[in-house]
């Protein structure tokens, strides 16, 4: 998915970005769950992530690229549909979360 094809024009983006909040998360710990639905989504600042789905490799469908950084979980989120894999941090990482509410 690229910003293109996105119905999110930039000017969007920056909005959005603007709004969010800057969390951390330690090495081992969990953004999000396989099978549970987004709140939100996370723009990765710094750090790496892995995605893991029981039983079967996941696709990295959950990335989208911008110039701030890379967008995790937003066709799921879009989609209004549940994670079809784990997130966990693989190392200490900065994201900035944009909550739901601020998708208008």
């Amino acid at each position: 998915m690229d910003l293109k094809k996105s119905s999110t024009t930039k000017k969007q983006w920056d909005r959005l970005i603007a709004k969010g909040q800057t969390l951390s998360f330690k090495k081992g710990q969990v953004l999000f769950y396989e099978g549970h639905h987004p709140y939100g989504i996370f723009l990765l600042q710094s750090g790496e992530v892995k995605f893991t789905k029981q039983d079967t490799p996941c696709l990295r469908e959950h990335f989208f690229s911008l110039p701030q950084g890379k967008v995790i979980g937003l066709k799921p989120f879009l989609e209004g549909r549940a994670y079809s894999c784990t997130c966990t941090a693989l190392m200490d990482c900065r994201m900035l979360f944009i909550p739901k509410s601020e998708w208008k």
